[in-house]
Formats: structure tokens, C-alpha cells, sequence
């Protein structure tokens, strides 16, 4: 294999798989990436056994070929090489070592065998369709901050992404929970989602996959079965096996008819709570909301940070009502509602309240009270 490529090009290629490579494996070649020299192009694949990425770059091809060398360590070479210089790659054989030269500088790198490198079968995903990366991005943002971490209920730790028939329309509904809070968006007006299989999107392909979108703006093609998920964004593809499990019945902790309605100003809410919080027990982070006619107070307390509480005018003219939440779950969901004012559905001390923005119901928000 003998190739040369763009130092630039390269660079911003093996920047797209670095989160997915660990530096210690137990299975040394998972610390590796594969490339794969064709057609006049660099494949470069890099996987974890759950999650596969494949970037394609163009280069000059002397010889064709396959090889793996250490991700971290071309990482750090190709980074510390001067920008728009151009990086020669070769090995006569594959139990020789890798040479990398730049200008005056030479490499000399270890290899294992490609053939040891697991690859990803997508050739049969029978279920396709296309999305604007940033109707992907908001799916994944207004969402994943709910995921849970917790190994114990495998099953939410990730994004529940399912169609659903809302209107006779056909809508794409992303959902996540750790169990004290509930994320749930939904997106109309894409097209042949109808017999879309419900899949539970991993928490790592969660985060990894958003990290590749930042500056991506053209359109995502997805393709699925019950047991994996490709997203292809031009030029790379982003693989990933599904969490195996069943996600709950979500719509049973979505509260209907709550009668008691705060609506309130995002940015002043969210500061009373922020500063409310500071003295809240660290472990718990509980504030209380007091509500009655026009009046909204946010307390706290704890035995080593003493108390405090803050006042607030709000549009509220239900039942007076005290009630407890965890101050950094609040915070998360008012962070992701991008409106001037939020509402807030509440019944009783103890039941779950319904938050989301006054004018859009698309998306919603469920938060389970504390006993404090």
C-alpha cells in the first residue's frame, strides 16, 4: 500500500472517529483504525464492536491495499505535521511496518493484521429514509440530557425513536427517561417513516453521532433494521447496534388534565432556580415552589448551607400548591425550551408536572416531585 493525502484533509478525517478509539483496549485491535486504499480513496474505519465509523477522503494512490495502525498515535503525528503539508503512507507488506513521511520527517509504525479488524455488515437495512441534520440535531438535543445512565435498566440508556400516526399525519416522536424525568419530541413532515421499526438508540451512538453533526448541514439518510442504524452524512457513515430491550409505556407518566397552570418567564424562572439552588443539600438538590394567587416563591435549605428564598410575579391563578423538584433536572428542561415564557401543568405535591413551551406543544417535558 503506498498513498499520498492532504495533511489537512486527513487530519479533519481522523478527528471524526477520536471518541470512538479508546487508547487501552483490552482487545489491542480495537485501539487501531482500519484503512482501506481504492479507487483513488482513503477508507478509514474505526469501531468499538457497537458503534462502526467509515470516513472516505480523496488521495493519491500509488499502490492499493489494507492495513490498521494505532488511531491515537497517526492522531497525534498527523496533528504535530505543518498545515497543507502533504503525508505519504506505505507498507511494502502487511507484517511490515507502516511508513509515514512529511517533508523531512519519518515515521516507523507497528501494525496488526487487517484481517483481525471487525467490520459492520449494512448491506441489508431494509428501512430508509432522509432527514435535515438539523431536525436530527434537535431530536437528539431536546432529548438526550433524560437519558439514563443507570446499567440496571439497560433499556433507557439511550433514545426511544419511533413513527407514530398523530393527526393522520405521520410523525417522527424521539423519547427519553431516566426515570425522574421524561423527554419527548415529535417531528412532522418527513417522509416514509410509516413502518418504521421502534429502535432504542445507544447513549454513546447518541452522543458520538451529535458530535459529528455540528457542522454538517445537508441532509441525513437513514437506514435501519431491528438490530442496527446507519447514518450516512456524504463522505462518512456512522454505524451502530441498538440497545436490546423493550422501552416502557411512556405515555402512561404523561400527565392529562392537570388543573393547576403556571406560565412563567423562562429566563427568570430559570435564575431564581439556579440561585435558589445554591444552598440545597448537594446530593439532593431539592428547591420548593410555592404558588398561590400571582405569586411564585422558590425556597431552600440545608443543614450545612443554611437557606434561602426568592420571590417572583407570575401569571398563575389556580390552587395554591407546594411542591419539590430536583433544581438541576428543572434546569435541564428549561435550558432546552427556546421560548420567552414556559407553562407548567401541575396537579398535586406528588404527582408528575408537564412542562413545555406556552406556544409549542411539540415538545414535552415530564419531572417527577421530591419528598422533602
Amino acid at each position: 500500500m503506498k498513498i499520498t493525502v492532504e495533511r489537512d484533509e486527513l487530519l479533519r478525517a481522523l478527528n471524526h472517529i477520536q471518541g470512538l478509539v479508546e487508547k487501552r483496549n483490552t482487545v489491542p485491535i480495537l485501539s487501531n483504525i482500519l484503512l482501506d486504499v481504492n479507487d483513488n480513496k482513503l477508507r478509514i474505519f474505526a469501531t468499538d464492536m457497537i458503534i462502526e465509523v467509515v470516513q472516505s477522503l480523496n488521495c493519491d494512490v500509488l499502490n492499493t491495499g489494507k492495513t490498521t495502525i494505532s488511531a491515537h498515535t497517526l492522531y497525534d503525528i498527523i496533528r504535530k505535521l505543518s498545515t497543507g503539508s502533504q503525508v505519504e503512507i506505505m507498507q511494502a507488506g502487511t507484517k511490515d511496518p507502516i511508513e509515514i513521511k512529511s517533508g523531512k520527517s519519518n515515521f516507523k509504525l507497528p501494525s496488526i493484521s487487517p484481517e483481525e479488524f471487525p467490520t459492520m455488515d449494512n448491506a441489508k437495512m431494509p428501512f430508509n429514509f432522509l432527514i435535515k441534520s438539523n431536525d436530527l440535531c434537535l431530536l437528539l438535543d431536546r432529548t438526550k440530557f433524560a437519558m439514563s445512565a443507570e446499567e440496571t435498566r439497560h433499556y433507557l440508556n439511550g433514545i426511544y425513536l419511533h413513527a407514530e400516526n398523530v393527526k393522520d399525519k405521520e410523525a417522527l416522536i424521539a423519547v427519553a427517561t431516566d426515570g425522574h424525568r421524561l423527554a419527548k419530541i415529535q417531528l412532522d413532515k418527513i417522509d416514509k417513516i410509516g413502518n418504521m421499526p421502534s429502535i432504542i438508540l445507544p447513549r454513546k451512538a447518541v452522543l458520538e453521532i451529535r458530535k459529528l453533526l455540528e457542522d454538517y448541514e445537508k441532509e441525513v439518510s437513514i437506514s435501519l433494521d431491528e438490530n442496527k442504524i446507519c447514518f450516512s452524512l456524504e463522505a462518512l457513515t456512522f454505524s451502530s447496534k441498538l440497545v436490546d430491550g423493550h422501552f416502557p409505556d411512556y405515555s402512561k407518566v404523561i400527565p392529562e388534565g392537570n388543573k393547576n397552570i403556571l406560565i412563567v418567564n423562562r429566563k427568570s424562572f430559570s435564575e431564581i432556580v439556579d440561585r435558589i439552588s445554591t444552598v440545597s443539600t448537594e446530593r439532593s438538590q431539592a428547591i420548593k415552589i410555592s404558588l398561590e394567587k400571582k405569586m411564585l416563591a422558590v425556597s431552600a435549605s440545608s443543614p450545612d448551607s443554611g437557606s434561602a428564598v426568592e420571590q417572583l410575579a407570575v401569571n398563575y391563578d389556580s390552587e395554591p400548591i407546594n411542591i419539590s423538584f430536583n433544581a438541576r433536572y428543572l434546569l435541564d428542561i428549561t435550558n432546552n425550551i427556546n421560548e420567552e415564557n414556559i407553562r407548567l401543568e401541575l396537579e398535586t405535591p406528588s404527582s408528575p408536572t408537564l412542562i413545555r413551551g406556552e406556544q409549542d406543544a411539540s415538545c414535552i417535558y415530564v419531572i417527577m416531585p421530591m419528598r422533602i
